[in-house]
Order: C-alpha cells, then structure tokens, then sequence
C-alpha cells in the first residue's frame, strides 16, 4: 500500500496535517479511528462524513493492489446465461461498494481539487463502487438498485437473487444495460 498521506490524501486535506499524523501513529486503520476514538469526537461532529471519506480511499488503495482475475466476456456470458435462474456472475475481487449518507465522492473531488472541506453539507445518501481501472482507482456512484444488485453478487453469486433484490429496490431498474456496462468494464469475472 502507498504511504499513509498517500492512501489518504483526501481525508488528511480535511482533517489537518497534525491531527491526521497524529491519528496514523495509532497503528490502527484510519476509518476506525475516525468511527471510534473518542479523541475525534470533535471532528466527527464537526465533518460526520470523515470516516466515509476514509473508508473509500483506504477502499481506493486496496482495489488497486488486489489482482483482476480473467474477466467474463459477451460469449462467456450468452453462454452462462442459458438459464438465467441459474446463472452465476462473479464480481472482480477488486470491488470495493461504499454505502453512506453523505455524497462521499463529490466531497472527495472538492478536497481533491484543493478546496477547503465543506463546512454544512446536507445529508444525502450515496452508493458508490471503486474498483482496479489498469492500475488506478476508479470511483463510480450508482443507484441504489445497481448497489443493491452488486451487494447481492459480492455475497453469493446467483444473478437471480441479486437481481430480484434490485428490483425490489427500483422495479423499473434497467437490469440489462447495467449488466453490460459491469460486461464493458469487465467487472465480472469468469469465476
């Protein structure tokens, strides 16, 4: 993994270089630091979203470091998906899903940018994925639908129960060209 200010440049940017060094000499992964210590109450309150923010980018550093295994193609899937109620899609180890009720990525982007960390910020829920794009850190927001979908998958591979729980989630959820997107970015993986 890349050094501490690396993995957490973000994070660091919002919360101070002082108290960041502070919190990295705990030994203790960062996002649960930033969840339990009582000594970060005050930021915590302060920034409620800094754990999340932590979390996608320590997210971010593993998916990078995590191998791809070979990836299902168009024909790899026609020919899986002779009966969809039995198919099984594997998701790339890579994966990393994000749930939290704070728009992570575009707090992520601001700081990224160099700008300040947001003082008010509403609530609002966000799911995000971040995954291995050739070597860097790709971060990409869906619904909660695909999230639900993707969730599903990572737990146990059957398409059908996945797909059943994201059409719970959104009955009008474009299952088909979601699947061909996670196909394109070859984000499912032949086993």
């Amino acid at each position: 993994m890349p050094p501490a200010a690396q993995t957490y440049a973000a994070t660091r940017r919002a919360m101070g270089a002082e108290a960041f060094d502070k919190a990295m000499q705990t030994g203790k992964p960062l996002p649960d630091i930033l969840q339990r210590d009582t000594a970060y109450l005050p930021q915590r309150q302060a920034m409620p979203w800094l754990a999340d923010l932590a979390e996608m980018e320590h997210a971010a550093a593993e998916s990078i470091i995590t191998p791809a295994k070979a990836p299902l193609d168009t024909e790899g899937l026609e020919s899986a998906a002779r009966d969809p109620m039995t198919l099984d899609l594997h998701l790339q180890p890579h994966i990393r899903l994000l749930r939290s009720g704070w728009d992570i990525p575009a707090i992520w982007q601001a700081l990224a940018a160099g700008k300040a960390a947001p003082d008010t910020l509403p609530p609002a829920e966000s799911f995000t994925v971040v995954y291995n794009d050739n070597g860097n850190a790709a971060v990409w927001s869906v619904t909660e639908a695909a999230y639900v979908l993707l969730e599903n998958l990572q737990s146990a591979p059957s398409f059908a129960l996945a797909a059943s729980a994201a059409l719970r989630v959104d009955s009008g959820f474009a299952l088909d060209r979601f699947l061909a997107m996670l196909v394109q970015q070859q984000l499912l993986a032949t086993e």
